[in-house]
């Protein structure tokens, strides 16, 4: 932004000549009116000077002539004030001022002349000159070459009128005319000074006005920027939304569970509005199958992985059920799922990002043999069982490698067969509760005080240990944001 090109320089003048036609414009009801009272103001002016040539002169014919030069420039003055007042444009004043002044200096010398008969400028004569010509140049609102072509002529004109008609020595010629070019330079120098005010106040207001428009437009911008911008996340939260309803309707209903399970409960608390952790639950004859996955990324990512991870499992189960000769096993499961993700996300050749994939733990329930089957892809398995009044949590370890693409060769998962009694709790879980920062001094919830918080809350209803660890976790979290998706289930056997 270039706010110096409503500067002014030292006459007055703007340095950018389009915001000098501005100023011109924006004032010209101004420099009518002023410089048509300068006209008027001028002949009735000399017209007055009359009674000093009648003390010089009586009632002589050189007063006549006087009055007589004095009464048409004062015609003409008049003339110019009234064509000024109808025609009403700023090019036809300062044409018209020009010839006043031009006029005003030809009037000026033809009085000398007519009242000096003995063809000897007396000294207040010399002096009238530089005067008038000072008061020309400084209240006459026309342009600097203007004013300058003006002091010319007169210095021109007086000269002439010295040379030809005049008996004065070269010495006091000399000095009138050194006085002349001094009037000129001054008097331009005055009307600058006292218009500099007026120009240097619209070329604040200019500048301020200049600012306002830039940003009154940068603020309208900025508004259609911020509105294209709220529209696009609406839609894209409306989107999203919609894809929430679509992986919800994905996930198993908790009917299955309740007619399963003497009680259960699901904490499900995704970061964003999809979430890139799922559970799942499928019933094979007497078995029960129940996985829990934490998928890489979360939000939309996430939310895409969690899909093809749930299309992928019941496929799997599917063709399992068809296939009588071979029992269901936890560790085949996973297998055949690592093997169905990486040939999904590789169908094209490309070489992915070696992170895709997902942790699981994944239990089947064989209520006939009270046996647990648990296979995990890093994530655990805990158990709780109450012995003399006191719970003992014994905690299954996963395998250390992903449902996906793994930096070492790829092995088959391993498989804990683990008997279990009546009433005992089952948690399957993902990192993202005990990953969550918080607290006084910003740290990990960390598995430790996630096993106390159940410890504290194992002889309570699932329920209500769920709305415990819905308290505990959002007190701990405080103005921290949450950092992943949350998935916690526990099942009562």
């Amino acid at each position: 932004m270039d706010t110096t090109r409503f500067g002014l320089t030292f006459w007055g003048l703007f340095r950018n000549h389009e915001t000098e036609k501005e100023y011109i414009q924006k004032i010209v009801p101004d420099v009518l009116a002023h410089n048509s009272t300068t006209i008027l103001v001028a002949g009735l002016g000399y017209w007055a000077v009359s009674a000093a040539d009648f003390a010089k002169l009586g009632l002589s014919a050189g007063f006549y002539q006087s009055v007589l030069a004095r009464t048409i420039f004062l015609a003409l003055c008049l003339f110019s004030y009234f064509l000024i007042k109808r025609i009403g444009t700023y090019k036809a004043t300062v044409t018209l001022a020009s010839v006043i002044t031009l006029c005003s200096s030809v009037l000026i010398i033809t009085v000398i002349y007519i009242l000096n008969p003995d063809k000897t400028i007396d000294t207040i004569d010399q002096i009238t000159v530089p005067v008038v010509t000072l008061l020309i140049y400084t209240f006459m609102q026309i342009p600097l070459l203007l004013l300058f072509v003006n002091g010319l002529m007169v210095t021109v004109l007086y000269i002439l009128l010295i040379i030809l008609f005049m008996k004065d020595t070269a010495d006091t010629t000399i000095n009138i005319v050194a006085i002349l070019v001094v009037i000129n330079f001054m008097g331009v120098y005055f009307n600058r000074f006292l218009n500099s005010s007026r120009r240097r106040e619209y070329a604040n207001q200019a500048t301020i006005e200049y600012l306002n428009d830039d940003l009154r437009q940068e603020i309208e911008e900025r508004k259609t920027t911020q509105q294209n911008l709220e529209n696009a996340l609406e839609q894209i939260t409306d989107s999203i939304k919609y894809a929430q309803k679509i992986q919800f309707a994905l996930l198993p209903s908790e009917t299955i569970l309740q007619q399963n399970f003497k009680e259960s409960t699901i904490l499900f608390q995704p970061r964003n509005i999809v979430s890139g952790d799922f559970y799942w639950v499928h019933k094979i004859e007497e078995k029960i199958i129940v996985a829990v996955a934490d998928c890489t990324g979360h939000g939309i990512p996430g939310a895409f992985m969690s899909v093809l991870g749930i299309s992928l499992l019941n496929d799997i189960t599917r063709s399992s059920a068809c296939d009588n000769d071979k029992p269901v096993s936890a560790s085949t499961i996973l297998d055949k799922l690592r093997e169905l993700v990486i040939n999904s996300l590789n169908k094209g050749g490309e070489d992915t990002d070696r992170r895709d994939g997902m942790d699981i733990s994944l239990i089947i329930i064989d209520k006939q043999n009270k046996t647990i089957r648990f296979s995990g892809a890093y994530n655990p398995l805990w158990l709780i069982r109450e012995q003399d009044g006191k719970p003992i949590l014994s905690e299954y370890i996963g395998d250390r490698m992903p449902i996906g693409i793994h930096t070492k060769k790829a092995s088959p998962f391993t498989e804990k067969v683990i008997p279990y009694e009546n009433n005992d709790i089952v948690y399957l879980f993902t990192d993202g509760y005990k990953d969550q920062f918080g607290g006084t001094e910003g740290k990990k919830i960390l598995s430790k005080q996630f096993r106390e918080i159940l410890f504290s809350v194992y002889n309570k209803p699932l329920e209500l240990q769920r709305t415990v660890l819905v308290e505990r976790f959002d007190a701990w979290k405080g103005n921290y944001g949450q950092v992943d998706d949350v998935l916690v289930m526990a099942l009562k056997l």
